[in-house]
C-alpha cells in the first residue's frame, strides 16, 4: 500500500496547481475576482498554497491556507518565508471540517480539487458559503463526467459514477444552495496532458533516482495504471472546471 500523502506530494513536484489548469485559466479567473490589498482570501485544501502565495505576491491580499497535509503545510510555510511579507499569510494544519472561519467572513474562498476533503462538491458549496461575507465569491476546481464513464475506466482507479455529475449540473448546483453562477474556466485537452504528463513524469523519474525505496515498485505500479486509463478512457471522460460563484447581497448589510 503506497502512502497516498508521499505519492500526491511526489507526484504534483514542480507542478504549480495541483490540478489540470493553466496559469492562463488562473489569470482568466482572477480577472474577475476583486482583488486589491487588504482583500481577505482563504484557501481549504491549500496544499502548497501556491495560487494563495502569489496572490499575496500580486495584489496584496491577506491569505489563510488550510490543509490537513503535514508535508504539503511545511512546504508552503518555506515558500511563504521566502517569497511574501511576515503576517500577510496564515497557514493552518488541520482537516477543514474543523475550521472555524472568523466572524467577520472573507472576501473570497478557493478550494481546487479538494471538495472530497469536505464530502463533495455540494457540501464544499454550504460550507464555503457560510465563511463568506454579503457578496463574497468563491472558486471552486472540481471535475465533471464528460460522458458516462466506462466501468473498465473506473475500475481501474476504484471510482464510482457518483462522484462527479456534468459541467452543467455543477452550475444548477451553485444556484440550488443559494449562490449566484458568474462563470467557468473549463480545463482544455491541452491542460490536462500537460497536468497528468508532468503527474506521471515525477513519479517515473523518483522511481529511477530512488531505487532503494521500497514504496518506489508500488509507486510506480500505480502511476502506470493511472496513466494507461488517463489515455484509453480518461482525456475523454472527465472533464475539469474552475466555477465562480457569488454569495448574493445581504439587503441588511
Amino acid at each position: 500500500m503506497v502512502d497516498h500523502e508521499k505519492f500526491s506530494r511526489t507526484a504534483h513536484r514542480g507542478i504549480a496547481f495541483a490540478a489540470p489548469v493553466s496559469e492562463a485559466k488562473v489569470a482568466d479567473i482572477e480577472a474577475l475576482l476583486p482583488l486589491q490589498r487588504g482583500t481577505t482570501v482563504v484557501d481549504a485544501g491549500c496544499g502548497r498554497a501556491e495560487w494563495l502565495i502569489q496572490l499575496v505576491e500580486r495584489y496584496g491580499v491577506q491569505g489563510v491556507g488550510v490543509d490537513r497535509s503535514a508535508g504539503a503545510i511545511a512546504e508552503a510555510r518555506q515558500e511563504v518565508d521566502r517569497r511574501v511579507r511576515s503576517g500577510s499569510l496564515d497557514l493552518h494544519e488541520q482537516d477543514i471540517t474543523a475550521f472555524e472561519a472568523p466572524q467577520a467572513g472573507f472576501d473570497i474562498a478557493l478550494c481546487i480539487g479538494s471538495t472530497h476533503a469536505f464530502g463533495g462538491y455540494r457540501a464544499t458549496l454550504r460550507t464555503v458559503k457560510g465563511w463568506l461575507k454579503s457578496g463574497g465569491h468563491v472558486v471552486i476546481g472540481e471535475g465533471f463526467w464528460q460522458r458516462d464513464p466506462p466501468q473498465a475506466y473506473l475500475d481501474s482507479f476504484g471510482g464510482s459514477r457518483d462522484e462527479l455529475t456534468s459541467h452543467a449540473d455543477n452550475v444548477t448546483a451553485a444556484l440550488e444552495e443559494g449562490l449566484i453562477p458568474l462563470y467557468a474556466a473549463v480545463s482544455s485537452p491541452d491542460d490536462w496532458d500537460r497536468y497528468e504528463g508532468r503527474y506521471a513524469r515525477n513519479v517515473e523519474l523518483y522511481a529511477q533516482e530512488h531505487p532503494d525505496d521500497p514504496d518506489a515498485p508500488a509507486m510506480l505500479d500505480r502511476i502506470r495504471r493511472w496513466r494507461d486509463g488517463y489515455l484509453r478512457w480518461g482525456r475523454d471522460t472527465m472533464g475539469f472546471a474552475l466555477y465562480l460563484h457569488r454569495v448574493p447581497n445581504d439587503p441588511a448589510s
